[in-house]
């Protein structure tokens, strides 16, 4: 049975219809270059990266789903985890592969991913679901489950409230992007219907404001 660790910052997070999407993916790609600068490391982050990884086996295969500049490839790559990063944003994906030259980055949108031909030892999926309402995020949590080998990990990373919003880019006056906060027992529930067992929650601190 795959198990579930979570991550919930103290700030907010996003879900949308279509029409939000285009916008969203839109403004990442502008600010793709100013957000991938922005990235300071976060020592509470990091550290629940690394129990992640330590409940990895060697040479583990990692899927980072909505990875942008994938600000923790060389983390990941350190540990010698066989890793594949995908964003629906071009210019985030520029951005990782200009960063890490030898890493593996692919654009794919979530929401058509087709993960029943592979499996993986561990999903990190790192405020990624915060741009999708909920019944999205419930399918792909289902594509997660059934692509997490037995006695596999996700870690998931989200924005912790209870409500949806709109919050306007710090990195682009103006520009404005739809959030889905999730609470506790919000992304319980959805997590056990899809098939995990939560090993732990974790609360920290953001690395990097929300775009």
């Amino acid at each position: 049975m795959s198990t579930a660790r979570l991550a919930q910052s103290l700030f907010g997070f996003h879900n949308y219809q279509n029409i939000e999407m285009d916008s969203t993916v839109e403004i990442y790609n502008k600010i793709a270059e100013k957000y991938a600068k922005s990235f300071k490391e976060n020592s509470e982050e990091k550290k629940i990266i690394l129990d992640f990884i330590n409940g990895l086996k060697k040479n583990a295969k990692v899927l980072d789903v909505g990875c942008g500049n994938s600000d923790y490839f060389e983390l990941f790559n350190s540990f010698g985890i066989s890793y594949t990063g995908i964003d629906i944003s071009t210019g985030m994906i520029k951005e990782a592969q200009k960063t890490h030259p030898k890493g593996a980055f692919f654009v794919q949108d979530m929401n058509s991913l087709k993960l029943d031909q592979v499996s993986f030892d561990g999903i990190f999926c790192f405020f990624s679901l915060i741009h999708l309402p909920e019944k999205n995020a419930s399918v792909i949590l289902k594509k997660f489950y059934e692509a997490i080998v037995s006695g596999g990990k996700l870690l998931l990373g989200l924005q912790e409230g209870d409500n949806e919003l709109f919050i306007e880019s710090p990195f682009l006056p103006g520009k404005k992007m739809y959030l889905n906060l999730y609470n506790k027992n919000k992304i319980e529930n959805l997590l056990n219907k899809c098939g995990f067992t939560i090993d732990t929650f974790f609360s920290c601190e953001p690395s990097t404001p929300a775009a």
